[in-house]
């Protein structure tokens, strides 16, 4: 009697906790569903974009400047390659 009493306890305690989980409407998923209404307009997307080429530009514009001084054989920039003792 002592074992089943605890167990329907139990058993009462877990179901009560499940059913009280599953009314959340705060879970990751529902969020995001919420948040796909809340698109960027025109002009908030167009700063986006000039903020990521201000940022972009210089890191290719370098990489372009190492390419010709240091990989490009041919370049008539070319000064010695990566890593040399020369």
């Amino acid at each position: 009697m002592k074992h089943n009493l605890l167990g329907t306890v139990m058993a009462a305690a877990l179901a009560m906790t499940v059913i009280a989980g599953c009314g959340k409407k705060d879970d990751p998923i529902t969020k995001a569903e919420k948040k796909d209404t809340d698109k960027p307009g025109i002009a908030e997307t167009k700063a986006i974009a000039e903020e990521g080429f201000i940022y972009g530009l210089p890191i290719v514009m370098n990489y372009a400047v190492m390419y010709e001084y240091a990989v490009d054989k041919n370049s008539g920039q070319f000064k010695a390659p990566v890593q040399s003792d020369q």
